[in-house]
């Protein structure tokens, strides 16, 4: 530059011309032609650069924003999810709860034991909140048809803190709710055409959608998918595939907290505004709840199913039994339900439940009498697969048939009554009851006016201890065996009970059938072993049940047969100080592995279910009441027809007259009631009297037979009974009187004329 600055004007002006002249005339065409491209080219070139840098940094810019909301939506949803759990817990008790009625449960019903007990369904840290529609909040829905107010509201929602960043402070809140009810339907008929609909469309304090169909929506089963059409009744169970079911909703969110004027100043201190990106995040949740109809099965038995016939048995479909499942022989076979284009091809329709175990023999058969019964197994498409129930494919050892495996009924009843007794002696007051039998108490008295506290007490205690008590197997207790001696310990007069009030049980010998420290010995308990298959397998093969659902097909015959072992229905979990109600949770099997999975150790669920108060048959007992009264639903289980037969009227032959004529004349006749044949009851044995020669064999002058029978029939739509006594006795609907009259001995062998009615 100094250089330059020495330089004369003149001098410059030569070197400017010389610069013009070498670019623009001297250079060669070619070069001339390429020269405009230069200063494009780098443009371009910059302008991606630029381009693509700042991009780089707007997407990192993004990226740490995604990276923080990634992880903000992480943090609401591990919050939420365990709301989740309580919902699915607080489901499970609802459905569990005594004051339910022991029909199908309605929404009204389900409705009725959460708002009046909201207390007993709420977690220690959570607030009950109560969700209404307003009539805004109507318009807004697009909600045009009439609500009843018990439609508008829910009390079925909750909400809790929840510290979202671990710095001992809430600064969040998840709330969730449970929705289980369904609009009622409606049905019009047009031109002889019924057609069922929905009432009105769905709120949002209701399921938002139908069960799910599991597949068998297909143009030939579309009767047997859950639509408005099979809707029962209104109350929220659509009939599917055999079954009843119902949609439960939950729906749950995390949302951070903005300001702290809603929470009480004096737990500020726990709380903070949440920093950070606000954000939430929401989870829905459906379970379908089933309810599977006693006609739903083919087979139902409270006590041992002997299924071992002489000329051979096909049985189709589902097999229930609260005692064990004692079959042989080649010629019987258990078939699915249907076939595989049917409806009804359901595995859980053709399930084999065993409370008890599998035994290949009659009750007093002791060796092995050959026969193996055909088992088949469930699969979609249909395909023949079974098994066999075999000496050795049995859930006893090899060596243990019906007669040391069947169950002792006698020992069982005495177990239950001395339980009873000892509850009553140590606990007599109602509020040292467990609180399940205090409600059924509560119960009961108040739909039997007649029933006394004493008799309701005594009839829930053995309900409770049914539940909790398992059966007696023969090889415990023999024949005119002592069935309240265990191990050494008379608890005839020994306290047979452990617990009290809500953990209020029988000792374990009376409750397991296997040590409850490793679920297989059997020595000091039940005494029925399990049947070893291997080393670290039992029998029947089976798979893991979570394993197995996911398959919709049965691999072993332990998916089709679920057996419990004797394992009653409720046990109680010293280790979680609660109750394993039905086959919510298994019991483990030291050693023992799934078939499937070996690496899973195998576990044992109750399959028991007592069935309420199937035993009592007594006069104006709990079935001629239920009978007597009226339903409030379709899923009622209450109101039919009672047939009632008194006492046979029993007449010596010489009283000959009938209703007219001299029967008064000859009935005064009649000796003194010191006589024997003033009084015979249906227990005394009819006969001829030896002393007096009898024509043609029938019964002399002086011995009674019956003469007439009265039967009174009713029925809760003619007349109904709500256990007001004297004054609501049930009418009947008609009066029958029957009688045996033959003339001689030749026309008492005519069946076809001689009997009158």
């Amino acid at each position: 530059y100094q250089k330059l600055r020495s330089y004369s004007p003149a001098t410059l002006k030569e070197q400017r011309l010389w610069l013009l002249r070498t670019f623009l005339v001297n250079k060669r065409k070619p070069e001339w032609e390429n020269a405009g491209f230069l200063l494009p080219t780098i443009a371009m070139v910059s302008l991606v650069v630029v381009l693509i840098t700042v991009a780089i940094l707007f997407r990192s810019f993004e990226r740490s924003k995604n990276a923080s909301n990634v992880r903000v939506n992480e943090t609401t949803l591990n919050a939420a999810s365990p709301a989740v759990e309580r919902a699915r817990t607080k489901i499970s008790k609802l459905f569990q709860d005594p004051r339910l009625p022991r029909s199908t449960p309605s929404n009204t019903s389900l409705t009725q034991v959460i708002d009046s007990n909201v207390n007993e369904f709420t977690f220690g840290d959570e607030t009950p909140l109560k969700l209404k529609i307003t009539n805004n909040l109507k318009t807004d829905l697009g909600i045009t048809s009439t609500l009843d107010n018990s439609e508008k509201e829910a009390n079925t929602s909750w909400k809790y803190p929840v510290d979202t960043d671990n710095n001992g402070k809430f600064d969040s809140y998840t709330l969730y709710g449970l929705y289980y009810r369904t609009p009622a339907n409606t049905t019009t008929t047009t031109s002889g055409t019924t057609t069922t609909t929905s009432k009105r469309a769905r709120i949002p304090l209701e399921a938002r959608a139908l069960p799910m169909d599991e597949g068998i929506s297909n143009s030939a089963c579309d009767s047997e998918v859950a639509t408005s059409a099979n809707l029962i009744d209104g109350q929220g169970w659509f009939k599917t595939g055999g079954r009843l079911k119902r949609s439960i909703f939950v729906y749950t969110t995390t949302v951070p907290i903005t300001e702290l004027g809603g929470v009480p100043t004096s737990k500020q201190g726990k709380y903070e505004v949440y920093k950070g990106n606000k954000g939430f995040a929401a989870i829905e949740y459906q379970q379908d709840r089933e309810r599977i109809p006693i006609n739903n099965n083919a087979v139902l038995y409270e006590d041992d199913l002997e299924i071992a016939p002489g000329a051979g048995l096909n049985i189709n479909g589902r097999i229930f039994t609260n005692g064990n499942l004692l079959t042989r022989r080649d010629n019987v076979r258990y078939y699915l339900v249907s076939s595989d284009k049917s409806c009804y091809f359901a595995e859980e329709n053709s399930k084999i439940v065993v409370a008890g175990n599998v035994i290949n023999s009659r009750v007093s058969e002791s060796t092995d009498a050959g026969g193996t019964p055909r088992v088949d197994l469930f699969n979609k498409p249909y395909t023949t697969q079974n098994s066999n129930i075999n000496n050795t494919n049995k859930t006893v050892p090899s060596a243990t048939y019906g007669n040391s495996a069947a169950y002792n009924d006698e020992a069982y009843v005495l177990r239950i009554e001395r339980l009873v007794n000892a509850t009553i002696t140590l606990y007599p007051n109602k509020n040292q009851l467990p609180t399940e039998v205090q409600q059924e108490i509560d119960r009961d008295m108040a739909a039997d006016k007649t029933l006394t506290y004493a008799k309701a007490r005594e009839e829930q205690l053995k309900i409770y201890f049914r539940r909790r008590t398992r059966r007696v197997p023969y090889a415990e207790v023999p024949f005119n065996g002592i069935a309240l001696t265990s191990n050494g310990i008379n608890y005839e007069t020994t306290n047979p009970l452990l617990g009290s009030g809500e953990t209020l049980r029988p000792v374990n010998v009376w409750v397991f059938p296997f040590d409850p420290s490793d679920g297989k010995t059997a020595t000091n308990y039940a005494k029925i072993g399990t049947n070893d298959n291997g080393t670290d397998k039992i029998r029947l093969e089976a798979t893991d049940p979570e394993v197995q659902i996911q398959l919709n097909k049965e691999d072993k015959i332990g998916d089709r047969i679920l057996v419990g072992n004797n394992l009653p229905q409720y046990w109680f979990d010293t280790a979680k100080n609660k109750f394993i109600k039905e086959a919510e949770e298994g019991q483990d099997i030291t050693g023992k592995k799934w078939d499937a999975d070996s690496s899973k150790t195998r576990k044992r669920f109750s399959q028991a279910y007592q069935l309420d108060n199937l035993g009592i048959t007594e006069r104006d007992d709990f079935w001629e009441k239920s009978a007597a009264q009226k339903p409030e639903g379709i899923l009622d289980i209450v109101g039919g027809v009672r047939v009632v037969t008194g006492g046979g009227i029993y007449l010596p032959s010489n009283i000959t007259g009938g209703i007219a004529g001299n029967a008064s004349t000859q009935l005064a006749s009649l000796p003194t009631p010191t006589s024997p044949v003033s009084v015979w009851s249906d227990s005394m044995p009819m006969g001829i009297d030896a002393n007096t020669a009898a024509p043609q064999g029938m019964p002399s002058s002086t011995t009674p037979y019956l003469r007439m029978r009265a039967t009174a029939v009713y029925h809760y739509q003619k007349d109904t009974y709500n256990g007001e006594v004297p004054t609501d006795y049930q009418a009947p609907i008609a009066c029958v009187s029957s009688y045996y009259d033959p003339t001689n001995a030749t026309t008492a062998k005519n069946k076809s004329r001689s009997s009158r009615y």
